[in-house]
């Protein structure tokens, strides 16, 4: 499948090979480097479960509302 221009752009940026993925020593060593070590993006309204049960009108705001849309329900890991 071929990728888009900005694709390529954001593989180039971060180092990244489209068909090979990272090797399994380079995705640890990127790993424990970043602050927390999983890829995990946070909500834009970043509060306890709770709040959302206390305060449904949370997840209707519209940048919650994109956040869904644009989360992605799984992933393709490639390692050589």
């Amino acid at each position: 499948m071929p990728i888009t221009e900005h694709q390529q752009e954001l593989l180039s940026r971060h180092g990244a090979n489209y068909t090979n993925g990272l090797t399994t020593s380079e995705a640890s060593s990127r790993r424990n480097s970043t602050n927390g070590g999983l890829n995990k993006v946070q909500k834009p309204i970043n509060c306890p479960s709770w709040v959302c049960c206390l305060l449904p009108c949370i997840n209707h705001i519209p940048s919650m509302k994109q956040f869904r849309y644009v989360q992605p329900d799984d992933a393709e890991v490639l390692r050589d």
